[in-house]
Formats: structure tokens, sequence, C-alpha cells
């Protein structure tokens, strides 16, 4: 037994010596342990930076995601205008258009509602083209008291007790001039009418306006005397310093049918189109959404036109109209239609219309206070923002002149057969 226990004793023993020697820190140790986790946690850090930055950076998935989306989105619309296109080039006939809401309006032969989000409902600003591409916004006028002149912003040489008067178009006491000579297959001499445009108007509930100024496919200077086409197409160089003569001639001719006829705005409608967009904001400073002098945009690269000229030139890195853009390089005063984007980053429409606040003055019919010279509306690029607002009036050019200024256009209606 004695033996037999001594023997079990050394086992135990040679157990215990077996054992790990129990591990003792010193600093250089803890040292290094240290530094291994703050190298650990900076390369989680730069993985972590590295893995954001492939999300949510320029190129990251997030934004690659957003521009694919965007991108389908175009796709999309294109091929739906593309779609509306077609469709006008069959329709041959009016017909009667209701929205979601319930809203209205007549669909003239030749043309088709483009239904595309944004532009499918009256309230926002119904959008129609034809099988050109040429695009009206529908200005719905539910009766005659809708039909009038507003009070807005005055500049030379209009006078504020003719500006006052609600003048019916019939009248034409140094109001609106309609200078159509053939309105829906109606004579017109001089002046008078046997069925008033606002009976015309009243009568469908409304009228087209151009969703964009009168442009001309051209990216060199204009010349007219090879009859080049209007339209009424985004990113087109507006018309510019013709006579009035000339302009009349131009929009009352641009679309004669026996269901449509084109011609030049009048006064009244372009108040009216004023108080559709909202006249409250229309008749104040317009520098979020209008082009002006002062305005800033986004980095454009285009054509444009440099002030007092009637060239029409590429130029790149124009982000200012101001800071003495007379004499800036790069800098210009009139863009192509519906092009310019603000500082605010949003375009210049208001209810789907392009430009009415800035980029070149737009001839009316309506005529000045003295009866000589024809109104222009809504400034132009060139124009500071803290007067120039969609409504002001501008007059100082008399009907029988064969120019205009370098800033001057105009845009076209559309009168509607039932």
């Amino acid at each position: 037994m004695k033996e037999e226990f001594i023997e079990k004793g050394v086992w135990a023993r040679k157990r215990a010596d077996a054992r790990p020697a129990p591990t003792r820190c010193v600093s250089g140790e803890s040292a290094i342990t240290l530094i291994a986790l703050v190298i650990t946690i900076i390369v989680l850090l730069i993985l972590a930076g590295v893995t954001i930055a492939m999300v949510v950076g320029d190129n990251g998935i997030l934004t690659r995601a957003r521009e694919a989306k965007s991108a389908t989105e175009i796709a999309e619309e294109n091929e739906k205008r593309e779609l509306a296109r077609a469709e006008a080039a069959m329709n041959m006939e009016n017909f009667e258009y209701a929205d979601e809401n319930g809203d209205k309006a007549i669909i003239p032969a030749g043309f088709a509602p483009t239904r595309i989000d944004g532009e499918n409902k009256v309230e926002d600003g119904l959008v129609i083209t034809d099988s050109e591409g040429n695009e009206f916004v529908w200005i719905p006028v539910k009766s005659r008291d809708e039909y009038q002149k507003k009070i807005g912003t005055v500049n030379n040489p209009t006078a504020e007790e003719y500006i006052n008067d609600i003048t019916d178009i019939n009248e034409l006491q140094q109001g609106d001039d309609l200078g159509i000579t053939n309105i829906l297959g109606k004579k017109i001499e001089s002046g008078k009418q046997d069925r008033p445009e606002i009976d015309i108007v009243v009568d469908v509930g409304g009228f087209y306006v151009g969703r964009y100024e009168a442009g001309v496919e051209v990216n060199e200077k204009i010349d007219w005397e090879s009859n080049p086409e209007i339209v009424v197409k985004k990113n087109v160089q507006p018309v510019r310093g013709l006579g009035y003569q000339y302009i009349i001639d131009l929009a009352n001719n641009w679309k004669v049918e026996s269901n449509v006829q084109s011609g030049l705005i009048t006064g009244t409608q372009w108040d009216v189109m004023c108080n559709f967009i909202g006249w409250d904001t229309a008749n104040q400073n317009c520098e979020t959404w209008g082009n002006y002098i002062d305005t800033e945009s986004y980095k454009y690269s285009g054509y444009c036109s440099k002030v007092n000229t009637l060239d029409w030139v590429e130029k790149s890195n124009m982000i200012k109209l101001g800071e003495g853009y007379d004499n800036v390089e790069g800098s210009c005063a009139v863009f192509p239609t519906g092009a310019f984007l603000t500082k605010y980053s949003v375009d210049t429409a208001k209810k789907n219309i392009y430009d009415i606040a800035g980029n070149v003055y737009e001839f009316t019919t309506e005529i000045s206070y003295d009866g000589e010279c024809r109104v222009r509306r809504g400034g132009d690029a060139g124009t500071s923002s803290n007067g120039a607002y969609a409504t002001l009036r501008k007059g100082g050019i008399k009907s029988e002149w064969t120019t205009s200024g370098w800033a001057d256009g105009f845009r076209l209606v559309l009168y509607v057969n039932k």
C-alpha cells in the first residue's frame, strides 16, 4: 500500500509539472496588442469609408441607381411623347379630353395630349403636341368675366388709366388690335370681326398658348430670306429682331385650318395666362424661375446670343448673366427656349409654360396708350429681376418699324373651333 501511495504521489507531481506555466504580460507585449487594435480600427474605418463612397459617392451605387432611374424615366417620357406625335398625325377631328379630375379641354385635329405625368392635367397645364413636336398648353376660360385684362407691372410707354380698363377684344380702344386676317374662316376688316375672339375662346372653354417662345431650329444667325420654319419646341433659338408686321404675318399664317387657327398672343391672353399660373406668382420678383441679368445658372454649355447681337454661337462655362455681362467672355443674355436652369435648381416653367418671365420680350397685339407702339410682355434675360415680372408691359416699338430689338420675340396661340 505504501509503495502504491508513493507511486500515485509521483504521478500527481508529474501531472502538475506537465501543466503550462501561467502567462505573464510585460509592458512591451501590451503595447503591441494596443497597436494591433488601433491598426484594426483604422483598417475598418478605411473599409467603411470605401464602402460608403461606393454606395453614396459621385460614382456610387445609389448615384448610379438614381441616374439609371432618371434615364429610364426620360426614356419612358420620350416614348410617350413619340406616341403622342403619332396619335396627332392620325387625329382627323376635334375631340373632348377629360383628365382624372374631370377637367376638360378640346383637342384640335392634328394634335394629341402627351399623356405624360405632370402634363396630363388641366390644372397643371395640359400639354398637347402635333406630329412635328410643336407643343402648346391649354389655358381654361370658363366665362367672359375670366377673359379680361388685369392691372400689372407697368413700364413705358403704357399708362395706368388704360391698364385699368377692361377692354373687350372688339372695342380696340387702346387695347388689343387682333390683327388676324382670317380666324376660323371669319374675315376680319379694320380690326372688326363678325365673330369676336372672346366668343371663340369662351365657346370652347379656353385657348392654347405656345409652351415655348416661337423659335427656329438653326445653330447660327437666322437668315430670314431663306424663310426658316417657325417651331414651338424646346432648346431652339428664339425668333428675334423682327418688325411687328412681319411677326403678325408669321403668327397668323403658322396654321390656318377650319378647326384651328394660330395667331399672335394678345395682351388680354397674356393676362389670362398669368392669372392661370397665379397672379401673385407672376406679378412679383421672378428671379427664382426667370432668367435675368442677376440670376445665376448651373454651368451651361450650348448655344446662346451675346448681348446686343443677333448672332447664335456655342459657348461653355456660362454660369452667370450679371457682373458686367456686356464684356465678360462666356456670358450671354438670350438662351435656347426652355433651356435655362436657375441657381435655385429649377427651370423657367410655370404650369408647363416656359420663359414668360425672361429670355426674350414677347410682342402682343396690345397697343400702347399713345396708340403708336406695340406692347411687349415678360422682360428679357438681360433685365433686372427686381423690375421685370412676368406681367410686365413695355412699349416703345412702333408697328410700322421693320425691325425690333435683339431680344424681342413672340409667342403663338391657337384658337379652336368646336
